[in-house]
């Protein structure tokens, strides 16, 4: 019962942690959009306020000139600029959707002082589209945003246009507008987290070795690029342990490569049940693993790799096989390099080898 307790935990903690990812990932995408589009948007707002209307008396081409002019290119490309600083992100969404209830309003005004209105008609149809496909909002912002403005538009229509011959063709293709942006951004909001796992998935491959599930170099080579100047800045450090499986070429020899690779997998599973979630588990190659451990002093390290090494020691094998291992243990000090982390642990490594192998070693500076 504990064990299917602490499956389904697992699970959970993985998509959680995959959740967060994408929304990560997703905003950078999105913030990127919004800044491309806004600013494309507004200046497009600006051009449009200097075309010749001349089915637009001079009051409505007036408020036209105002509004766009000085309200909505404006606000847009304030937007743009805002997007592609991260510490206004919390704030995009919001003032983007606040902005197209403002354009909608403002459209519903110009339409009031048109005699001839079917010319700008189709800006609202496009603004609702552009909210849902366009803008880089996601769903829930894009749907609030867009019920608003189609409620202005219709509100309007009730009310200015309803002795208009338009006026149900028009209701019409504002529902239209709204249905196929709706249906569109969803399909957006898919494809995106189809690519996301994707991405996710060849990340994976490129960072996981195929027989253990372990990570290979390539993610100690990432994380080390992480850890080490954040424990500059910060004055923290952190430990690394290498594993050596002792005469692990007899396994071989002996029982079959088949057999070897059983029992490697069948060590990092051991492994991986018994380090932290924050650690990070690497096949360094052949039967060596290496372990990152965050935030671990000289004392905690030689206990977690001594505890690791009665584990492999007492663990029953398929076959039979008894196995031990050898472990060199060292911990990051200022000025490190990752070549200096991985010498001081190779050099544990090979002091407990020549010690009689199944023992740990730390190596300081």
């Amino acid at each position: 019962m504990q064990h299917q307790l602490d499956t389904h935990q697992a699970e959970d903690f993985v998509e959680l942690h995959s959740m967060n990812q994408f929304h990560a990932w997703d905003q950078r995408r999105r913030r990127k959009q919004i800044a491309q589009v806004c600013c494309l948007t507004g200046l497009l707002y600006l051009i449009f306020s200097v075309i010749p209307k001349p089915w637009a008396s001079a009051e409505a081409q007036n408020a036209m000139l105002t509004l766009y002019t000085l309200l909505i290119a404006p606000g847009l490309l304030i937007i743009s600029f805002l997007a592609f600083k991260s510490r206004y992100v919390k704030w995009i969404e919001p003032l983007l959707a606040i902005h197209i209830l403002l354009a909608a309003i403002c459209h519903v005004y110009i339409n009031a002082k048109l005699e001839v209105f079917e010319p700008l008609l189709a800006e609202g149809y496009l603004m609702v589209i552009w909210t849902f496909i366009v803008s880089g909002l996601t769903p829930r912002f894009a749907v609030l945003s867009a019920l608003l403005s189609l409620i202005t538009f219709s509100i309007y229509a009730c009310l200015a246009l309803a002795d208009s011959p338009l006026f149900y063709i028009h209701l019409f293709w504002l529902g239209c507008s709204f249905s196929f942006g709706l249906a569109g951004a969803l399909i957006y909001d898919h494809s995106r987290r189809a690519e996301f796992a994707t991405q996710l998935a060849y990340r994976e491959l490129a960072v996981t070795d195929p027989l253990t599930q372990c990570f290979n170099r390539n993610e100690l080579e990432r994380r080390l690029k992480i850890e080490i100047p954040r424990c500059e800045r910060e004055d923290q450090s952190f430990s690394v342990l290498m594993l050596d499986l002792d005469n692990f070429k007899a396994v071989n020899d002996t029982f079959g490569h088949e057999a070897g690779d059983l029992a490697l997998a069948q060590t990092a599973n051991v492994i991986r049940q018994s380090i932290r979630k924050s650690d990070t588990f690497i096949r360094w190659g052949g039967e060596e693993f290496l372990i990152l451990t965050l935030n671990q002093a000289p004392e905690q390290a030689l206990a977690m790799a001594e505890k690791l090494r009665l584990l492999i020691q007492t663990c029953q094998y398929d076959n039979g096989l008894q196995l031990t291992v050898s472990i060199g243990v060292t911990i990051y000090y200022l000025g490190d390099q990752q070549t200096d982390l991985i010498n001081r642990a190779d050099s544990g490594l090979y002091q407990a080898k020549s010690e009689g192998r199944n023992c740990c070693r730390f190596v300081g500076t």
